[in-house]
């Protein structure tokens, strides 16, 4: 069906693009027929990046203070990603997806269960 759906929408671009008097040269039909090619191909969609956001925002989301935040960052037992690794006191920031993600983790592990390793 959805081979069909693409085979339609390419037919219906190429002929819309005829009869206004687009030129196949031009940059119309390479980026509309890519598109139908990418959508017949099942092509993911581009992806979106996540910004990084520093402890305090971290620890609000959380419902911690800060400095149990750094704590348990410090403990890896919270994700976090270090600005510098090399320096002995660190600046952390914080994918709130992983922290998301830890609070899941945490609310479905059975009572006494370990702690899932942390990704580094």
């Amino acid at each position: 069906m959805e081979y069909l759906i693409g085979l339609i929408l390419s037919l219906t671009v190429d002929g819309s693009g005829t009869v206004i008097g687009y030129d196949r040269g031009r940059a119309f039909y390479p980026t509309a027929l890519s598109v139908t090619a990418s959508q017949l191909l099942g092509a993911a969609p581009p992806q979106t990046f996540e910004h990084f956001v520093d402890g305090d925002t971290a620890a609000t989301y959380l419902g911690i203070t800060r400095r149990t935040l750094l704590q348990k960052v410090r403990d890896r037992k919270i994700p976090g990603h270090a600005l510098d690794p090399s320096t002995e006191k660190k600046d952390w920031r914080f994918l709130l997806s992983e922290l998301h993600a830890y609070m899941v983790s945490c609310e479905t592990r059975p009572p006494g269960a370990r702690k899932p390793p942390r990704r580094v």
